[in-house]
């Protein structure tokens, strides 16, 4: 049977080219795929695609991991939209310049364990649903530069998070229009950060932690209003200076050197305490704290901005101060205050202990 078959055939039908030919021309006519071609080198990608062409447009469904330079080049080159997760992680991955299209992550965003990653910038992210950078040895620098907020996924109230943590070269962290965290703000063992760029950050549902960062000299977030949760600045043996300039509110803790002791202080305490370096703390907008509000053992504190009408569940407590002398505490208007020390400051002008519910002269 396969003989006649065979012998039916005309002579340009059992020719080896008679299946090859016509499929080139099915492939010039853009009816059939090209033939396959072995896959580009990492260096034939484009470093910085261009993001006005249609070919970057495409959304990726999410659950991609990008462990090589040749994956974050060609994902840069195809995709602009994540509608799920996208992780970065492996020693082949050197920078993610070649991401400068990426607009969205609707999920996590998960930079973790890439040991060779000097540079994190993704120059054209917006918005993301988490954002998790951790252990990643190299990495001096993050870069967000259009990022404007973290928002929790709508099938729950988890996320909504950016956390920086154990990235031991890292120096300066740069997302200046980032304005709101629908999570937590946590940036956590960096032992080289010197620089936090966080200046429109306004609004944190969650709670705030800045913590084990020896090398921060200062933190500005003079625009932050309000924190969901607590806030949180400790074991930054560096730090001089505090800017919380337009904070109002803090449901939480909120404290400035040693975290509160559950058993001492009540829920919603301030402690800004045991500093050996800090010299400012400005949290003149402070309009409420939800439990004592302690400033204690600050050998070198100099200046400290709190309003004077500043309310109170417990109390105020300024102790061991020495070098503070301009600055007097008014009490006004903390109908269930018990507790007022100003005590072991000499430096402190005495005319700040005004009566318990009366304004200070």
């Amino acid at each position: 049977m396969s003989q006649s078959t065979d012998q039916q055939r005309t002579p340009l039908q059992r020719h080896p080219m008679a299946r090859i030919v016509p499929a080139l021309v099915l492939c010039c006519l853009g009816l059939a795929p090209a033939l396959a071609e072995s896959p580009a080198r990492p260096e034939e990608l484009p470093e910085n695609p261009n993001c006005e062409e249609r070919a970057t447009r495409l959304t990726h469904p999410g659950g991609a991991t990008l462990a090589t330079e040749y994956d974050v080049r060609e994902f840069g080159r195809l995709y602009r939209h994540v509608a799920g997760d996208l992780t970065i992680e492996g020693s082949g991955v050197r920078d993610t310049k070649a991401l400068a299209c990426l607009e969205s992550v609707d999920g996590d965003l998960w930079v973790m364990n890439s040991p060779n990653l000097l540079g994190l910038s993704l120059t054209s992210l917006k918005t993301l649903k988490d954002l998790w950078i951790h252990d990643n040895a190299s990495l001096r620098t993050v870069q967000l530069p259009a990022l404007t907020q973290v928002t929790r996924p709508a099938s729950g109230p988890v996320g909504g998070h950016l956390r920086i943590q154990r990235n031991p070269q890292l120096e300066s962290i740069d997302a200046p229009h980032l304005t709101h965290l629908a999570g937590a703000l946590e940036l956590v063992e960096l032992p080289s950060l010197v620089g936090v760029g966080l200046l429109s950050l306004q609004q944190v549902e969650g709670h705030v932690l800045i913590r084990t960062n020896a090398s921060l000299p200062r933190l500005v977030l003079t625009s932050l209003l309000e924190v969901g949760g607590s806030l949180g600045i400790d074991n930054s043996a560096s730090l001089v200076q505090v800017n919380l300039f337009s904070l109002k509110s803090v449901q939480g803790d909120l404290w400035v050197g040693r975290p509160p002791d559950s058993h001492q202080a009540p829920p919603g305490s301030a402690r800004l305490t045991g500093n050996r370096q800090l010299e400012r703390i400005y949290v003149s907008s402070l309009e409420r704290v939800g439990g004592l509000l302690a400033i204690t053992h600050n050998a070198t504190l100099d200046r400290l901005d709190v309003p004077e009408t500043v309310t109170t569940a417990r109390g105020i407590q300024l102790r061991d101060c020495p070098r503070l002398s301009s600055r007097s505490v008014g009490l006004a208007n903390n109908p269930q205050m018990t507790v007022c020390g100003l005590s072991d400051s000499p430096s402190c002008s005495r005319s700040s202990q005004a009566p318990l519910g009366a304004p200070s002269p």
